[in-house]
């Protein structure tokens, strides 16, 4: 039906053709008639658009009057447009927009930018003077919350870089609102200004907050992964405990591979500074040949303590203690490599550090589409414990918006190495890095790349050293633009493990592409993904449809 007249888009047609002139340097372009004529069966209509082009002008100079004293640079904005390239009324928006916003950064929030152009037809030039009217520096009086029901108001006032009382500085609400949608809490939230009346310096700011309705909950759940196969869930979890802010979290998970039993506690403002502290207590039974992996049972509990000390804005250093004691047992399919391990350490008390330093600019807790997130940790076992190890981690990812907020372009790498030192050799090999499957490389089966044990019926047995690497995009679940629970993704997905001797190389890594669908379902983060292996070999385990259940999207 996209032939049917309709009088508005045909005003709106001759506002795209004057939008694209100008940005073609068609200074003179104009519309000097439009006829519309029915035809005799008054069935068609035709359209006439008699138009002149004139010539194409090139930019000339660039100047900004007014704004010496106020404190901005005034040179990368011009830098923005170069002098002999084709005339672009949209580059030259650009370049006004960047102008006002170093203005509102600075204080002047009702600074007006006005592009004067001067038309030299004879050279077929036009230079732009930029006049600034900055107005007084505006200062911030007070600031209101709004549609907080269940967080309290200092959750939020804390998240904030833009105070009451201090000049404005619309770099500090934008930073303001992004810090407060990435606690996770909000599925959205704006920040407005409004004039004081009477008071021409003085301005409030509204932050309007569209509480998340699944925080947390007490909840059953019935779930499967392709690993651990049908799993039990009963919990309570609730990352705005009380509406303070805090995370309570108490978890029975139940599966074929585990028996998982976990409570911990954060408090991300233990001191006003942002400082957090957390504590947990984990409780882990595994039987690994439920896993098809190589086969042998443990039995953990884990207790431990941590602290995050933020260093700059959007840095962040955190350090762990823990404490653990592990129970090893075999049976008649255990490996001879592990086996071997498990007479010599069948059971091991261990005091631990992890150690890691994070960046984290993303622009959203659950579903992020801009910024960058990345981190370097290590995890050691301290000198004297039963077993003396350590790994480091690196990862990486930056996510590139894409036509608005609703698609994005996300880049992902991840580097483990491990090792032990002291009286052992190697890394324990329940510490070891595993690849493929959901969150490493989809379309081959969970924990299935890299060295295989030497039993009798080999199964994979990881590494100590583990390279994966993720390209996606990002994009509106089954076109629902704005949507705050589900998304889609396209992906490619790179990786592979190598045990102990093994080379690494780009040849032996495996490769997969799909799409996955990303859920936020009211029992926690869900990821289905088809994946298509691109260069499986006769002894891989493909599997292409895969299901994850709490694996945040990041």
């Amino acid at each position: 039906r996209k032939d049917l007249y309709s009088k508005q888009k045909l005003e709106g047609d001759q506002e795209t053709l004057r939008s694209f002139y100008a940005d073609q340097g068609y200074f003179e372009f104009d519309i000097r008639s439009t006829n519309v004529t029915i035809s005799p069966n008054k069935q068609d209509i035709s359209l006439f658009i008699s138009l002149i082009e004139g010539p194409q002008y090139k930019t000339g100079k660039l100047d900004i009057i007014g704004a010496d004293s106020l404190g901005i640079d005034t040179q990368s904005p011009l830098a923005l447009v170069k002098a002999g390239s084709v005339f672009s009324r949209k580059a030259i928006s650009d370049v006004r927009k960047t102008i006002s916003d170093a203005l509102s950064d600075k204080g002047f929030g009702n600074a007006v930018v006005n592009p004067v152009p001067n038309v030299n037809e004879a050279e077929q030039l036009v230079d732009v003077r930029f006049e600034v009217t900055a107005g007084p520096r505006l200062y911030v009086r007070r600031i209101n919350i709004l549609g907080n029901t269940i967080t309290q108001d200092d959750v939020i006032r804390r998240e904030l870089r833009q105070l009451e009382g201090a000049r404005f500085s619309a770099k500090d609400v934008r930073r303001s609102q992004e810090r407060i949608q990435r606690l996770g809490h909000f599925e959205a939230v704006e920040i407005d200004t409004f004039p004081v009346p009477g008071v021409p310096d003085q301005v409030d700011l509204q932050v309007k907050v569209n509480e998340r309705a699944s925080t947390g909950s007490i909840n059953f759940a019935v779930g499967y992964a392709d690993v651990e196969g049908v799993i039990y869930q009963l919990g309570y979890n609730q990352r705005n405990f009380l509406g303070t802010g805090r995370e309570l979290s108490i978890k029975l998970d139940n599966s074929n591979v585990t028996d998982v039993y976990q409570i911990s506690y954060t408090n991300p403002y233990y001191t006003v500074d942002g400082v957090s502290r957390s504590f947990y207590l984990n409780s882990t039974q595994v039987d690994s040949a439920r896993a098809d992996t190589a086969e042998y049972f443990s039995d953990s509990i884990e207790i431990g303590t941590g602290y995050r000390i933020p260093i700059s804005e959007n840095n962040s250093v955190k350090f762990d203690v823990f404490a653990e004691k592990i129970d090893l047992e075999s049976s008649k399919e255990t490996p001879p490599e592990i086996l071997t391990f498990i007479d010599k350490h069948s059971s091991n008390t261990n005091l631990g550090l992890r150690v890691s330093l994070a960046k984290d600019s993303l622009n959203d807790y659950i579903f992020p589409s801009a910024g960058s997130l990345a981190s370097i940790s290590l995890e050691a076992a301290a000198p004297g414990s039963d077993l003396e190890y350590y790994k480091v981690s690196l990862s990486g990812a930056k996510y590139f918006p894409l036509f608005g907020t609703d698609y994005a372009f996300k880049t992902k790498i991840k580097l483990g190495y491990g090792g032990a030192y002291g009286e052992e050799e190697d890394l324990p090999f329940y510490k070891n890095y595993y690849a493929g499957g959901p969150g490493s490389v989809r379309g081959f089966k969970s924990r299935s790349l890299g060295p295989l044990d030497t039993g009798n019926t080999p199964e994979p047995i990881g590494g100590d050293r583990r390279v994966l690497a993720n390209l996606e995009l990002l994009m509106p679940a089954f076109g629902s633009v704005g949507s705050k629970d589900k998304r889609l993704t396209a992906f490619v997905d790179a990786g592979m493990v190598y045990g102990v001797g093994q080379k690494a190389s780009s040849d032996s890594l495996r490769m997969s592409a799909g799409i996955s669908l990303q859920w936020y379902s009211v029992i926690g983060p869900l990821t289905l993904s088809y994946a298509y292996p691109l260069n499986e070999e006769e002894a891989d385990k493909l599997q292409k449809f895969q299901i994850s259940l709490g694996t945040l999207f990041r």
